[in-house]
């Protein structure tokens, strides 16, 4: 669930669908590890060449909010006797989701990469610090369940090209 959720989130960053802020308003009932999904936003943002914060993803929902720029894309897929106000669910998405802006070190290093990698400077120190991490994805996730595959990925194998 927590996969999805952080393409979901990743989604209602770059588009502007309601289908977004609707599922996002259901998928918030859900017990999520938010430990996991902060995580995993951060990464499935490096993968659409972003850099996550929260603060902007939260003033790009509210600036379409005030300019009604969201595509009605669900008309025909809520029954006509069920409420739903996007205002309340919008709202209701921004404020179940802000723990998203609770970095820990190692998500602050994982950005730090991850602007490296999409072609921003390194100090010294910084990539002294991160040549040490061999496994990023495993290191980024330490303590959440991931998949062999994606345990063994080296920094390289994370690295974004040209057209990718």
């Amino acid at each position: 669930m927590e996969e999805l959720t952080a393409t979901k989130l990743w989604a209602l960053e770059d588009r502007r669908k309601r289908r977004d802020i609707y599922d996002l308003a259901q998928i918030g009932a859900f017990d999520l590890d938010e430990r996991a999904l902060r995580k995993l936003t951060l990464y499935y943002s490096y993968r659409a060449r972003m850099i996550f914060h929260y603060a902007a993803f939260r003033a790009n929902v509210e600036e379409r909010l005030r300019r009604r720029n969201f595509a009605d894309d669900v008309r025909g897929l809520i029954r006509g006797e069920q409420r739903f106000d996007w205002q309340e669910a919008s709202h209701s998405v921004l404020k179940r989701f802000a723990f998203l802006q609770d970095l820990d070190e190692r998500d602050k290093g994982f950005q730090q990469l991850a602007r490296h990698l999409l072609g921003g400077p390194l100090s010294e120190h910084e990539a002294e610090t991160l040549a040490q991490i061999e496994h990023l994805i495993a290191w980024l996730m330490e303590g959440s369940p991931i998949t062999s595959e994606a345990a063994a990925l080296r920094q390289d194998g994370i690295r974004l090209f040209a057209g990718a």
